[in-house]
């Protein structure tokens, strides 16, 4: 029997509980002992059941994210508690409710039956499919200040409720950034999460066995609003806190918790959910990634979603000035030397998130150049806030209509066209995908075939000194192998004439950037120019790209 997944820092460097920072003991946590302790610790509690609205939703979204998106990889399921384990699921935010429908689709139901949501206040009661959705769902309305004008809130009695869905073994669902940001940097952190966690833990700290895991989870959209793109959802090793291990997030009814130990939390979870995604100080850094990307990995070679999305972080890093921890040695697999740690020239490991209370308010961990306003309002501005709902309301509406319509007007035939018709809109759309691949691609070799000879050699050349200013960088600051080629060339697979051709399930893409257009989507709105204190297309705020300069 494999070994169970274990709540330590490991090889990749990610601390799942920083040990040092927050007084927990150096010891191995075992996620299969820590279920059935909890399990046992909270076998009095009453782990509530789903209601058939929240099933509905899960059973239909699901059906709608599978339409909508090309491919949904999930990755780290096994890290997920079961029921009756007090867990606070938390994520980071970038596409809206899309985020929580995602989280709600891909915790298996085996491990998790009901997920307690929360949202801002101001998406309830306002009578539109989107507010019905989240109140049918179960949600909690959570106050912001800057939805009430500034005004002080008060979120006493949600915040009790979340206690009591914890106490009871629940799983609850809060995104820590407080908003959802189309930037592609991480937002400061609230410490929102760590407090319920406190005032849970403070609650039972009469029980020494009590254990709350904080299950942090990335999510990373190749394309957040365009349709059939990819999404990847990874969910890492919870964090497990108890009154024990973390003394010093127990309150009193007269004195707090020790705002250092609720700070070094917030920023564990932060390191979690960073290591899982794209995290860059602005589009720049994702534009030259993607670039080195494919000099460094062309097309041919073979990366699985998760290690796409590592790859491309591992480049912006580099770009951001850090270098990994270890280079890479011969005998090590490269998809193992993506997950070794990124640190910045001169610091520790760990030294991301910023300790220094100008970089944020007292309820914020800071994790970037730009603040959570500046985030939310660039959002707005770029008119990408809430797309990919939108999109997926309007998606599920027009094609319910569709498919209503057809039944109708082939009623005498229902008995085959009430199951025949939704086989036929996917073939359809397969097929459509398949026909636009091949037709991108039929352009692409027109473009090279109108280039003369000449232009073609100086093109070849051009590419050849790029990819060897991208190897350096990847041999020197990303740890990685230099010969690409080799350590994750593809290997062909006889599948058969029919299944390797044309497959019903899902399109086999040659490239995870692939979306359902006639052209490949590589740029990114040129919103650094929006941002505040920002000069051409890198924030004076943010480091300049040093990485590829000799």
């Amino acid at each position: 029997m494999a070994e169970q997944p274990v709540v330590q820092v490991d090889d990749s460097g990610t601390s799942a509980a920083r040990s040092g920072a927050i007084g927990q003991e150096d010891r191995r946590f075992s996620v299969s002992d820590r279920v059935a302790a909890a399990a046992a610790v909270n076998s009095t509690g009453s782990v509530h059941k789903a209601s058939w609205s929240y099933l509905g939703i899960l059973w239909l979204f699901r059906l709608v994210l599978k339409v909508f998106y090309s491919n949904v990889v999930v990755e780290g399921s096994e890290n997920i508690t079961r029921d009756g384990v007090p867990c606070v699921i938390c994520s980071n935010h970038t596409n809206s409710l899309t985020d929580a429908l995602l989280l709600v689709t891909t915790v298996p139901r085996s491990k998790r039956k009901l997920l307690r949501l929360t949202a801002k206040d101001t998406q309830f009661g306002r009578g539109t499919f989107t507010s019905w959705l989240i109140e049918s769902a179960g949600t909690l309305p959570i106050k912001r200040p800057k939805d009430h004008l500034g005004q002080k809130v008060d979120n006493s009695v949600v915040f009790e409720k979340l206690i009591d869905a914890l106490e009871d073994g629940d799983a609850i669902c809060m995104f820590p950034e407080g908003l959802s940001r189309y930037y592609p940097e991480l937002a400061p952190l609230r410490q929102g999460v760590s407090r319920i966690v406190s005032d849970t833990l403070s609650r039972q700290k009469d029980n020494p066995q009590f254990e709350i895991a904080i299950q942090t989870c990335s999510i990373t959209y190749l394309h957040r609003n365009l349709f059939r793109s990819d999404v990847l959802v990874t969910f890492h090793p919870p964090i497990v806190v108890s009154v024990a291990s973390h003394p010093g997030l127990i309150g009193t009814p007269t004195t707090a918790a020790d705002y250092e130990a609720v700070r070094a939390l917030t920023a564990s979870m932060g390191e979690q959910i960073r290591s899982g995604t794209l995290d860059a100080p602005s589009w720049t850094y994702i534009r030259l990634a993607h670039t080195a990307r494919r000099l460094y990995a062309p097309l041919g070679t073979k990366l699985s979603l998760g290690d796409h999305v590592r790859l491309t972080q591992r480049f912006v890093d580099a770009f951001a000035g850090k270098r990994a921890a270890r280079a890479w040695t011969e005998g090590v697999d490269p998809k193992t030397a993506l997950k070794t740690p990124m640190v910045e020239k001169g610091k520790e490991n760990g030294d991301y998130f910023d300790s220094d209370e100008s970089a944020a308010s007292q309820d914020e961990v800071a994790t970037g150049p730009h603040s959570a306003e500046e985030l939310e309002q660039l959002a707005k501005d770029l008119k990408t806030y809430q797309v990919a709902q939108t999109k997926l309301v309007y998606g599920l509406i027009t094609g319910v209509s569709v498919y209503a319509l057809c039944v109708t007007f082939t009623l005498p035939f229902a008995i085959i066209t009430v199951p025949g018709i939704p086989v036929l809109m996917w073939v359809t759309l397969r097929w459509l995908e398949d026909f636009t691949s091949s037709l991108r691609a039929a352009l692409a070799l027109f473009r090279l075939l109108m280039i003369g000879k000449g232009q073609l050699l100086l093109l070849r050349e051009m590419r050849e000194e790029l990819r060897g200013r991208v190897v350096d960088v990847a041999v020197r600051d990303c740890g990685l192998p230099a010969d690409s080629d080799k350590y994750l060339a593809a290997r062909p697979k006889w599948r058969g004439l029919h299944a390797g051709f044309f497959s019903l399930r899902r399109r086999r893409k040659k490239d995870w950037n692939e979306v359902l257009k006639l052209w490949d989507i590589s740029e990114y709105p040129e919103d650094d120019l929006n941002v505040p204190g920002a000069t051409g297309s890198v924030p004076q705020s943010a480091p300049e790209p040093t990485a590829t300069e000799n």
